[in-house]
């Protein structure tokens, strides 16, 4: 695909009205775009046609928009394991969650800490767009948004980005630097990083209300920095509403008294080894390495042994 092609140059015209009808904060992004400051075009398309110019901006708007949904849970999960974990550490806050949702969080700790800043900030519409296809991450990025957005769409007032997918399949096909064989490639690691997102949105909420419940009760006192209301809703009901914690364990880092209680039994067991070894060379020099084997394998005692 040309460098001046934009990854969504096969997105068909009634897919653009149907997502903009579906998403008044699309149109709003759009407004954003087209004042002269935020839309600026670089040096390297400052020259682009003014009728290429607004189709430009339309899809540098759609990735913008596509990006939001994976900034705010991935905010939002470090916000809760930080206060669960009483760390901020970023290579500590997965242990905060369990299965797909942990997995999904890792990858996407590793793609915000790389682009971070393409999610967040609005430059050249040309450049935010091409960008899609610069790395496997932001492609899959991408694939990884469309298809949250359709699991969103349906139970949230959210556009539905799928239509991308097909435009998506397209330019990658047709790039000189991927190939067909790559879509479906990309595209099954992306559907399973939404599952998993999926999860870690619930986690979310389950974290929050154990972060904010004091012991022994079972109403949650909210902080401010932790707000369960804020978070996601589990298949429509208030998170406030679910008053227990969540049957299934939270793997969360044992505190510095139970490692020192597992280092002392590891070493406890390291010397009755040592001994128990000591004491077996002690017998052998005395009874000699051939009687003690007679011994060993005869499952005799050495007083009955040395009567016979």
């Amino acid at each position: 695909m040309p460098e001046s092609s934009s990854p969504f140059a096969a997105l068909r015209g009634h897919d653009v009205v149907q997502m903009i009808e579906s998403c008044p904060d699309l149109g709003i992004a759009l407004h954003r775009f087209e004042s002269e400051r935020a839309a600026r075009f670089c040096n390297n398309h400052k020259d682009v046609e003014l009728a290429a110019q607004s189709t430009w901006r339309l899809h540098a708007a759609v990735v913008h928009l596509m990006l939001q949904p994976l900034v705010k849970v991935f905010t939002r999960a470090c916000t809760v394991a930080s206060a669960a974990l009483c760390t901020n550490l970023p290579n500590e806050l997965e242990l905060a969650y369990r299965g797909e949702a942990r997995d999904s969080f890792v990858w996407l700790n590793c793609f915000m800490a790389e682009e971070l800043e393409w999610c967040t900030t609005i430059g050249c519409p040309t450049c935010y767009a091409v960008n899609v296809l610069s790395s496997e991450s932001t492609v899959r990025a991408i694939m990884t948004a469309a298809v949250l957005s359709n699991a969103n769409h349906s139970t949230e007032e959210a556009p539905n980005f799928v239509p991308v997918l097909n435009a998506l399949e397209t330019a990658i096909s047709t790039d000189p630097f991927w190939s067909p064989m790559h879509y479906p490639h990309l595209l099954g690691p992306s559907e399973k990083v939404a599952d998993g997102l999926l999860d870690l949105k619930q986690q979310c909420v389950e974290l929050a209300i154990l972060v904010t419940t004091p012991p022994g009760s079972t109403k949650a006192e909210v902080a401010p920095s932790i707000d369960p209301a804020s978070s996601y809703a589990i298949d429509g009901i208030s998170p406030l509403l679910l008053r227990r914690p969540p049957a299934s364990l939270i793997p969360l880092r044992p505190s510095p008294f139970a490692i020192r209680q597992i280092q002392l039994q590891e070493e406890e067991q390291h010397a009755l080894t040592e001994l128990l070894s000591q004491w077996l060379d002690h017998q052998q020099a005395l009874d000699g390495p051939r009687d003690s084997l007679r011994l060993i394998t005869s499952g005799q005692r050495r007083g009955k042994a040395q009567r016979d």
